[in-house]
């Protein structure tokens, strides 16, 4: 992983070649400490991934969905998680209310957020996933939840925090970015910063949005 690290375009050849030149080490005079995570489809491409893992400290499966009951809905994971370990990169797992049909419902999340037994069987479910998988983190990502559910929202985040936290993994979510508190919109309503960040360990802001 040291050459790919320092030789991205390695990740585009399969072998060596006489006379090709290579960088083995670097001046390295780092000034501050951050993390760089990633996330990945079940079907990225092999070789694009080696040339990215090395410098990523986590790789993001995306993405687990569930059902109203608290169910998991499957993520075929096994190949990313394992290119990830042989590199050396932590595996998040994703938990979203992406449904089947590749869209974010607001449907799913309020059926969750107001059934306190489907949370205990989610929250059960994920802990026993994360330890199966060897995931070493939680990445919580609801959207489009609307202000009605944005207290049940984090209020469950402090529930799934309380139970990954047990076990010395640590929460993170994913925040809608806001320019401030009063921000028209379901994606940006359903999203209390204060609230969510009382109940994780880390927020993600997805500026992505804005792009």
């Amino acid at each position: 992983s040291g050459l790919y690290r320092l030789n991205p375009g390695l990740s585009s050849q399969e072998r060596l070649y006489p006379g090709q030149v290579l960088v083995t080490s670097i001046e390295d005079r780092p000034t501050e400490k951050t993390t760089l995570l990633g996330y990945a489809y079940p079907w990225a491409n092999e070789r694009t991934l080696r040339g990215i893992l090395p410098y990523a400290d986590t790789l993001v499966p995306f993405t687990y969905g569930f059902t109203e009951d608290g169910t998991l809905v499957p993520l075929d994971d096994t190949a990313l998680l394992a290119q990830a370990a042989e590199i050396g990169t932590a595996g998040v797992m994703h938990l979203s209310t992406l449904t089947e049909r590749g869209t974010f419902s607001a449907e799913r999340a309020a059926a969750l957020l107001e059934n306190e037994a489907a949370q205990e069987t989610l929250i059960a479910n994920v802990v026993t996933n994360m330890a199966a998988r060897g995931y070493q983190a939680l990445d919580v990502d609801f959207e489009y939840l609307g202000a009605p559910l944005a207290a049940a929202y984090a209020a469950f985040l402090g529930k799934l925090r309380a139970a990954v936290n047990a076990n010395g993994w640590p929460l993170l979510a994913a925040l809608a970015p806001k320019t401030s508190r009063e921000q028209a919109g379901t994606l940006y309503e359903g999203h209390d910063y204060a609230a969510v960040a009382a109940n994780t360990d880390a927020t993600l802001l997805m500026t992505y949005e804005w792009g």
